[in-house]
């Protein structure tokens, strides 16, 4: 399809990882292949530190792209990487500011990046939140410039800026 990279690698995790540590972005570093993992490390194709999942999202998410989708099919781990439409103007998450952010925050931009919009309710059922907190958090990204609020009362709507 031309609307993501979809990347799968034979075999499944190693243990411990598990499909919901991956997904968390807190997965420890485990090498299938030690040997090419440290011969790739030392030509400084790769790092071994645990810091590659995050640092991947973080990139997507800074370049206006949806966070990367970790699956198993029939075999295989699968990686996808969806190509989203650039909107001119739109607004480009820098590292700093991202690395500022705390998870929830993160989750509701990965939310909107996805599905275009969130709205409390749906932030409230998303995350598990309370009404106030989901007001506060999405508050927080209109503050920091990065959601922009659409619509009155139960219309009350927010998107990444510049879409």
């Amino acid at each position: 399809m031309r609307d993501r990279l979809v990347i799968k690698s034979p075999g499944l995790p190693l243990h411990p990882l598990s499909l919901a540590k991956i997904r968390s972005y807190n997965a420890a570093p485990y090498s299938r292949n030690p040997r090419i993992a440290e011969t790739f490390s030392r030509m400084n194709l790769m790092e071994e530190r645990g810091w590659g999942l995050a640092k991947m999202r973080d990139q997507l998410v800074n370049h206006g792209l949806p966070p990367p989708e970790f699956n198993f099919d029939a075999g295989y781990f699968v990686v996808t990487l969806f190509a989203q439409e650039r909107v001119e103007g739109a607004v480009r998450i820098a590292s700093d500011l991202l690395a500022q952010l705390d998870k929830r925050q993160r989750g509701i931009i990965d939310f909107v990046q996805k599905h275009r919009r969130i709205n409390r309710a749906e932030s409230i059922r998303r995350f598990k939140i309370s009404r106030a907190s989901a007001t506060r958090y999405l508050n927080s990204l209109v503050e920091l410039g990065i959601l922009e609020k659409r619509g009155q009362g139960p219309a009350t709507h927010y998107v990444l800026v510049g879409t």
